[in-house]
């Protein structure tokens, strides 16, 4: 398996110098996984500023129309549930030394610290939590929900509690609620209610594992080439989609905020912002009068042919998703570097 990785990755950075015109030169060192470590920091830096160089070339009559002798570009923005291990200091970007890490180099020191988020107390021996009951309780019901046991009693309790299918609607109703609930809770960290009354429960937050990224951004074309990928740390801010491309239309299933965030933005003064028809149909409430009038696909007569039919596929970013998605468990475990390397070059292939 070694061999494999390594013939990939050296034939993969020789195309790339060849297209650049330039020679490879990597440091000779004894450790064989870490030879191509900048070479393939380099070529991550080439697509994140250039974006995917066939791409940027690319017009056909899925993606491009031409409208009184002027090009109509679509393109879609799509979200990739991939995400990949990082620091848990919020908004650090400073990649991990390896997989497993909790804390990067910067912020080492706060291995040495409890922790339950807002804690500063030192860490007794062996555990990862200070000499506070309550914070050692939620490490050994952390350890617990890692044993096989823990979850077997779970699923147990469950079956028991659900008697015919409206029992299962109801609990699947009171999931999505919590799923929504807990929405803006970070990326790994880890929830526990403790007794600190009799009768009152205090929430501790807490990050007993590493964190990861919250995902994989892309610009998609309808015609389904890649034009460019980037990584969602906490959230998938429409901040950090409003600076990413310029064609004359983007579809985005949150365009409705977006569209508030860059009204007085002059750069998107002649790119006309729309809802997918999937999500727009599915996702958006018809009350929602700013979203109806601004950003219902039907208000754009370029994005539907003579006949009144769509003339892009706005669902070009859902089958991407399910095509991407199917790399997660093979990029578990990588290092940053190559995680970002070996999603360009299946882009690219």
């Amino acid at each position: 398996m070694d061999h494999v990785w390594n013939a990939f990755i050296i034939c993969s950075l020789l195309e790339d110098c060849h297209q650049c015109q330039c020679i490879l030169e990597v440091n000779q060192c004894l450790n064989q996984s870490e030879c191509f470590v900048e070479a393939m920091l380099d070529q991550n830096r080439r697509m994140r500023s250039y974006n995917q160089p066939l791409a940027c070339r690319h017009f056909c009559s899925k993606c491009t129309r031409v409208i009184s002798g002027e090009e109509n570009i679509s393109k879609l923005v799509s979200v990739i549930v991939v995400s990949q291990p990082c620091c848990s200091i919020l908004n650090c970007w400073v990649h991990l030394h390896s997989p497993c890490d909790r804390f990067c180099h910067v912020h080492s020191t706060n291995l040495n610290h409890c922790a339950i988020k807002g804690c500063t107390r030192p860490v007794l021996s062996g555990r990862l939590t200070c000499d506070i009951l309550a914070h050692q309780e939620s490490e050994a019901l952390h350890t617990l929900r890692g044993k096989s046991c823990f979850r077997l009693h779970e699923r147990l309790e469950l079956s028991c509690t659900i008697h015919g299918c409206l029992a299962n609607v109801q609990i699947g109703a009171k999931e999505d609620e919590g799923d929504e609930a807990n929405a803006t809770q970070a990326i790994g960290e880890e929830v526990y209610d403790v007794e600190k009354k009799p009768g009152k429960k205090k929430r501790l937050h807490a990050h007993f594992t590493r964190n990861y990224t919250h995902c994989k951004e892309l610009i998609v074309a309808p015609c389904g080439i890649i034009h460019a990928r980037e990584t969602m740390h906490n959230a998938e801010g429409v901040g950090s989609v409003a600076v990413k491309t310029h064609p004359t239309h983007v579809f985005f299933n949150n365009n409705c905020q977006l569209t508030l965030h860059v009204k007085d933005d002059p750069f998107f003064q002649d790119i006309g912002l729309s809802v997918d028809v999937f999500h727009f149909e599915c996702k958006h409430s018809k009350s929602d009068m700013f979203c109806q009038e601004n950003c219902n696909p039907a208000t754009f007569p370029e994005l539907k042919t003579d006949d009144g039919e769509w003339y892009f596929n706005s669902s070009a970013c859902e089958q991407t998703n399910s095509w991407f998605s199917n790399f997660n468990p093979i990029t578990r475990g990588m290092k940053p570097a190559k995680f970002d390397f070996f999603l360009d070059e299946m882009i690219l292939c």
